[in-house]
């Protein structure tokens, strides 16, 4: 589990493996995501569910 926190009023991770989750995340997304998609609103909402239910699996909440 990735220890981090994402406050409510931004949109990045803090915190002391804050690296690691935006690895994660980009690793995620290049796995899930058409290399053709220049935009995240490209992003077909499977893929986009996919993703967001990993990282939610992977993130401890605070």
């Amino acid at each position: 589990m990735l220890k981090v926190i994402i406050p409510p009023d931004r949109t990045v991770a803090v915190g002391p493996r804050a690296k690691d989750f935006i690895t994660e995340l980009y690793v995620k997304i290049l796995h899930n995501a058409r290399y053709d998609v220049k935009k995240w609103k490209g992003v077909p909402d499977l893929a986009k569910n996919m993703i967001v239910a990993y990282m939610l699996g992977i993130v401890a909440s605070p």
